[in-house]
């Protein structure tokens, strides 16, 4: 929320006051005998003796009653300030009051955005899962086509858009019969050892640590990795690196935790295979 201030001029004013009500309180104590009709005596810095005459006192009261006209005038002013500053605070307050009316409208349509992403989301994995049950294949080819944002790729056949590329979600297996994606444990379209397939799908600056079944760290080509991968049931998934090597694994994104599957890791990239 944005708040509009200002700085007052009130307490400017004040000060004057206080200062011309100091000088003429000082005057009046320097000559309090004047109404006693007499002059007033005073030694000058040389110790001489000044004699005010009664014009001179005359002048000093005429002084003094301008000061007092201009301290009047000084507090009619600052009664007027003080009021256009009750007023500009209104002003303030309904400004503030209008900003934060506008914050509370673009949250509400911001949520219902949301919610309207969400239920379309739910509409197209449903019928998504019509197609696919309907021709047995998504009929549109959509692997790693250009994408800025996981909505270009299709919904309801778990693909995701993954450095710039629609792809499969992390741990996913890409079928070829079906134009989709699906998971080993997938009771419907499962993709068990005998279905994978010496082809893999790249996931480009990605790793799965901790779950290494064989590590081969010099003189290796990228071919040779995968296809020692290809060759071993047990792996599911491989990642290669030209510093640091080939190294085979036993699970895939999905089966492993978070803190094990690497996303930031420009040395390296991981190859998981394709089902049947």
């Amino acid at each position: 929320m944005v708040v509009l201030t200002r700085v007052s001029p009130v307490t400017v004013g004040l000060c004057i006051v206080v200062c011309l009500m100091a000088a003429s309180a000082r005057r009046k104590e320097k000559y309090k005998k004047e109404s006693e009709g007499s002059s007033e005596e005073e030694q000058d810095d040389n110790g001489e003796v000044k004699v005010c005459s009664s014009d001179c006192i005359q002048q000093l009261e005429q002084s003094v009653t301008n000061q007092r006209g201009q301290l009047q005038t000084i507090t009619t002013d600052i009664g007027a300030a003080q009021l256009a500053n009750q007023e500009q605070d209104a002003k303030l307050q309904a400004a503030n009051d209008r900003i934060d009316n506008q914050d509370a409208t673009l949250q509400a349509a911001n949520d219902r955005i949301e919610n309207q992403d969400a239920k379309q989301q739910v509409v197209n994995d449903f019928i998504y899962k019509l197609i696919l049950a309907y021709h047995g294949h998504y009929p549109v080819d959509w692997l790693e086509t250009t994408c800025a944002s996981h909505k270009d790729c299709p919904n309801g056949i778990n693909a995701t858009c993954f450095e710039k590329k629609c792809r499969c979600t992390p741990g996913y297996f890409y079928s070829n019969g079906q134009n989709a994606c699906v998971d080993r444990e997938c009771v419907v379209s499962d993709c068990v050892q005998s279905d994978q397939l010496a082809e893999f799908l790249i996931y480009p600056g990605s790793l799965i640590n901790r779950f290494t079944l064989e590590a081969i760290v010099a003189n290796i080509t990228k071919e040779e990795c995968l296809a020692r991968c290809a060759d071993e049931p047990l792996c599911p998934t491989v990642e290669y690196s030209e510093k640091y090597g080939c190294f085979l694994n036993t699970a895939t994104a999905l089966q492993v935790p978070a803190d094990s599957f690497l996303t930031a890791d420009t040395d390296y990239d991981l190859y998981q295979k394709r089902c049947v």
